[in-house]
């Protein structure tokens, strides 16, 4: 029976989320269906992506009310609301829809990330020690943070009650009145203060519902008893294909040491305007050339790139506009046409690994196999997580990170671990 039910708003968040239990041996069931998520299973935990990151607030609300009613309805013990570690997306709305649908329970929101870098001190979140609104991500081309301040953010599409809570004033959580849909807003800047926060909790009132990002989720074994099982084995792979569809600076950082390190051994295919907008491209005649040469690549490397980066900066969302595509609908037409891109290379190359950038990358293509099982293996490093995704016998496995995580060496550390696991 589900113990613990995860709401992610999308697919990167649920299985960097997900892999925090699966690593311990607590088995994972992951959704990306939720009117299809099925709570009569013996998994430990339900992982349900809700792709409302891009949504409407409301819309946003209704998903998760839905699916947190129809967790208490099968007996679901606790639910873990997944945000993003920058805080972008209905943050606000969505810890309001769960509270409510759970009977204005409170809901304990720790969502510092020490181990990449996001932070939370007094009630402000910081990206290495800057206000997140002027970091790279108060830039962001299609979803700038605006705020540092939490409770602001959360204001932005809620009026849910909020409070801070130091690290030092634990036992404020549980001071005032008990069960009045309150989001409590809990500082933390090392591991260490996550620990002892879950120690505490571990300790106290139970309290039922969670909300963060991976950060926290890695604790709630401290705090919820979960049986065990064992891992699924990676027997390593000789290619690595990264496909990326992320355009934060810090993907393009990791991009350019990977190629500063592989020399001739690397290949790269940068995706033209066309072929990220027009729709099915690669299911099109005109795909053709491309695909011999992106196969080529892959063939006569070791390591293949394939990315979404403008040649010219902003070009890509410039002419999307003259199409009529801004906004959720632009988004989804590059995913989409990443997702069949990488279907097609599964299927020429199954015995590849492949490295996924961007929270829309591996959904373009999950959405196409909602059969498929994606079962959620380990991290190879804080953020990249490696995930087994099996259908009708085929077992593919692949490596997801969000576009603002990883170390600059990512690539080279997956590289290494793909290599280490083939001797």
């Amino acid at each position: 029976m589900i113990k613990l039910l995860i709401l992610a708003d999308d697919f990167t968040g649920t299985l960097d989320t997900a892999v925090q239990f699966a690593e311990k041996g607590i088995s994972v069931r992951i959704s990306v269906d939720p009117e299809e998520a099925q709570f009569d299973s013996d998994y430990e935990v339900l992982a349900v992506d809700l792709e409302t990151r891009h949504l409407d607030k409301r819309e946003a609300y209704t998903r998760v009310y839905k699916i947190a009613k129809r967790g208490l309805a099968a007996g679901v013990e606790y639910i873990y609301k997944k945000t993003d570690s920058t805080l972008r997306g209905n943050i606000g709305s969505e810890l309001e829809a769960l509270t409510v649908a759970c009977n204005q329970e409170d809901v304990c929101f720790l969502p510092a990330y020490p181990q990449a870098g996001r932070t939370t001190k007094k009630g402000v979140q910081y990206l290495d020690g800057v206000p997140i609104h002027k970091s790279i991500f108060g830039a962001d081309p299609y979803e700038p943070v605006r705020y540092s301040l939490v409770s602001e953010i959360i204001g932005e599409t809620s009026e849910i009650r909020t409070r801070n809570v130091g690290k030092d004033e634990l036992e404020s959580l549980y001071k005032g009145k008990k069960d009045c849909g309150e989001v409590m807003i809990v500082d933390a800047e090392t591991v260490e203060d996550i620990g002892l926060v879950a120690e505490f909790l571990s300790r106290k009132r139970k309290l039922k519902l969670f909300a963060g990002c991976a950060g926290f989720a890695t604790y709630l074994d401290r705090i919820i008893s979960f049986k065990h099982t064992e891992l699924i084995n990676f027997p390593g792979a000789n290619k690595l294909v990264m496909v990326s569809g992320s355009l934060n600076e810090v993907t393009a950082q990791q991009i350019r040491i990977c190629e500063e390190n592989s020399g001739e051994m690397l290949g790269r295919f940068t995706l033209k305007v066309l072929q990220k907008l027009q729709e099915h491209y690669f299911q099109s005649g005109e795909c053709k050339e491309t695909l011999r040469i992106i196969k080529e690549k892959i063939q006569n490397n070791e390591v293949c790139i394939i990315d979404t980066f403008d040649t010219e900066p902003g070009e890509t969302k410039r002419i999307a506009i003259e199409q009529g595509l801004e906004g959720m609908a632009l988004g989804e037409r590059i995913a989409d046409n990443i997702g069949e891109l990488i279907e097609i290379m599964t299927k020429s190359f199954p015995e590849a690994l492949y490295l996924l950038t961007g929270g829309d990358t591996l959904y373009g293509y999950i959405k196409r196999h909602k059969k498929a099982q994606i079962i959620p293996i380990r991290e190879v490093e804080k953020g990249a997580v490696l995930t087994a995704v099996k259908e009708e016998g085929s077992l593919l496995f692949m490596i997801t990170k969000a576009g603002g995580l990883g170390t600059e060496r990512v690539v080279e550390n997956v590289k290494s671990y793909m290599k280490a696991r083939t001797n």
